[in-house]
């Protein structure tokens, strides 16, 4: 993403500052910055401040500054002076709002840069700071709203495009998604992200072949995180298990930590019959990083097998607390209590089942009659 620079006060607000002959004048610190003497302009600004603690401009000015030193929490500071002293100066919200970005503290960023943004005549740089903030705070429908607005703006700014396909499509929104990434590729045909994120549009909308093809091209294009595994999970999802299997090992190759290759590749294993190599895989796989409901699912059908109904119920119970809507976890969990003697306990497993296909048949009329909303993120 390109660049952006502090917004500091203009020259002929700076001329307005009236300096006393003891002290620097604001002129004085104007020329410094414009010759890039930060420091000595930060000094500058410091005398001034000290002289006329009042004048917000001043500190203002000293946390640009600073802020062009990349000293952002001394920034942050004085940006908040000089909002104690005027608190609707847009350019000083807008300046907090960016050492806060620049931190990568997004949360906070975006307050100031909402209120500085609306009181600003050209909110286009706000736009670009807004929607990224949004962006990298996962609310990617609100992000929608400013990256939209500045790629309109910027139409030959790809990296913003991009940003704005990935929000539609992390919104749920896969169709406009869908759009914007082959528009994407008519520029750049040969982009491997491009064909990544298209291949994650056609997945979600169910396009399963047309998602293969897309993780087909994104993996013969070279090494990219993730293409070898993407191509493997649509592959999984369509039964192939020996060619999933061949593109898990490929990323695995890449990255011998990936645990989603790692996991997948284990539950491939366990359904071909490959018990040990697949519990091997799975612990790995928890061990690089325990996020997946599909380890512990697998894991707690071989400690049922084994009959070891602890371990099973343990594995089963963290399974269903990562993915809380599926069935087939609740029904094994109640199968397990059922051969322990554990009534009550399946009995209320059972339920879960009935409500959660129950959900799956409402969703469905709603789909099919037009009437469900676009689904929320993931």
């Amino acid at each position: 993403m390109r660049g952006v620079l502090c917004i500091c006060l203009g020259l002929a607000a700076l001329t307005s500052m009236k300096g006393d002959a003891d002290v620097p004048t604001p002129e004085q610190a104007a020329a410094q910055q414009q010759r890039g003497e930060w420091s000595d302009a930060e000094k500058t600004w410091r005398a001034l401040t000290k002289a006329s603690p009042g004048d917000y401009r001043y500190w203002t000015s000293l946390g640009a500054c600073l802020a062009h030193e990349e000293h952002f929490d001394d920034a942050i500071a004085a940006y908040k002076k000089s909002l104690a002293i005027n608190s609707k100066a847009p350019e000083t919200q807008l300046n907090l709002g960016l050492a806060y970005f620049k931190l990568g503290q997004f949360e906070k960023a975006i307050a100031p840069l909402k209120a500085g943004a609306a009181r600003m005549p050209d909110p286009r740089q706000a736009d670009v700071l807004l929607g990224m903030a949004l962006y990298g705070t996962a609310r990617y429908r609100e992000a929608i709203v400013y990256l939209s607005r500045a790629q309109q703006n910027d139409s030959r700014n790809s990296e913003l495009e991009l940003v704005l396909a990935r929000s539609y499509l992390l919104s749920g929104d896969y169709d406009r998604a869908k759009a914007e990434f082959e528009a994407l590729l008519r520029q750049d045909p040969d982009s491997t992200q491009v064909h990544m994120l298209l291949g994650e549009a056609y997945d979600a909308l169910g396009q399963t072949d047309n998602a293969t093809q897309e993780f087909e091209l994104a993996a013969k294009k070279g090494d990219f995180p993730d293409a070898h595994f993407a191509l493997g999970f649509v592959l999984w999802k369509k039964k192939r298990y020996e060619a999933a299997a061949a593109e898990f090992k490929t990323e695995l190759a890449g990255d011998p930590k990936h645990f989603q290759a790692l996991a997948y590749l284990g539950d491939t294993r366990l359904k071909q019959g490959e018990k040990h190599g697949a519990e091997k895989l799975l612990k790995d796989s928890v061990a690089s990083k325990d996020a997946l409901w599909i380890t512990h699912y697998d894991l707690g059908i071989l400690a049922s097998e084994r009959k070891d109904y602890p371990v099973a119920i343990a594995e089963l119970q963290k399974a269903a607390k990562l993915e809380p809507k599926r069935a087939d976890t609740h029904y094994r969990l109640a199968q397990i209590y059922k051969s322990t003697g554990q009534v009550d306990a399946a009995k209320n497993e059972l339920q879960t089942v009935s409500l959660l296909h129950e959900q799956v048949n409402q969703d469905l009329i709603l789909k099919v009659t037009g009437s469900s909303e676009k689904p929320s993120a993931k």
